[in-house]
């Protein structure tokens, strides 16, 4: 399995979501990944 690197810009994205919103980290991590895949297909 390759090891996936993210931009500083997504960590600090995450990092917000939790900490500032509230959201749970799964729930983060989802919602994240999913925007990711999208804009490298798009």
């Amino acid at each position: 399995m390759a090891r996936v690197v993210y931009s500083e810009e997504f960590i600090v994205e995450a990092v917000k979501q939790v900490t500032k919103n509230g959201y749970s980290i799964n729930d983060t991590a989802e919602r994240l990944v999913s925007i990711q895949i999208h804009s490298e297909i798009g």
